[in-house]
């Protein structure tokens, strides 16, 4: 363990930057097989992507959380546009996007991992005291021994989980797409057949 003076566990060395960069090409590769990851919702994402794994790659977490909760928004309200849903005043947030989607049948399985992104998201991004329990490292702070407390692991623990999030529901917008043209469905006829 590399640790500088104050003690506090260094996430900066070469070693612990080519041991994140192996680490998630791991969960692209587990998710994703040999298929290139390409994003879908435009530049826009595609530069989320590289930010995410650059950011990761260096140690910059909180950003990875953020990063990864807006390129799953950018999909979700991508793959809401094939639907009956519309919003003509504004694009939803994040927290709408995952209830719509999971109304649309877009998102089937369990979302408690999305809406865990999207609260840590919120915590990071939004002013919290503390006093309301919905700091995401006033939480984990409580829960660990204080003499153990490193703030550059609840950054990093944060950031591995929310990339694994947004790394899956990469993936399985991939294959919503491609089940549905090899059924000769479009995205809509595909969700409606989920819904029932």
């Amino acid at each position: 363990m590399t640790e500088d003076e104050s003690g506090i566990d260094n996430p900066y060395t070469p070693e612990k930057k080519q041991n994140r960069k192996e680490w998630f090409f791991e969960q692209v590769e587990d998710e994703h097989g040999d298929r290139v990851l390409l994003p879908d919702g435009g530049n826009e994402t595609q530069h989320l992507y590289e930010d995410l794994m650059g950011c990761f790659i260096n140690g910059q977490f909180v950003a990875c959380v953020i990063l990864s909760a807006s390129i799953i928004e950018h999909l979700l309200v991508l793959e809401l546009g094939f639907t009956d849903f519309s919003y003509p005043e504004k694009e939803p947030t994040l927290g709408r996007a995952i209830g719509d989607a999971e109304d649309a049948g877009i998102v089937t399985e369990d979302t408690s991992d999305l809406y865990w992104l999207n609260n840590t998201r919120n915590g990071y991004v939004h002013f919290r005291d503390g006093r309301t329990g919905d700091s995401p490292t006033m939480e984990q702070m409580q829960e660990m021994d204080l003499g153990e407390f490193n703030p550059n692991r609840i950054g990093e623990d944060d950031a591995r989980r929310a990339i694994k999030i947004a790394i899956r529901q990469q993936a399985r917008h991939w294959e919503d797409f491609h089940k549905a043209m090899d059924e000769e469905l479009d995205m809509n006829e595909l969700y409606e057949q989920r819904r029932g």
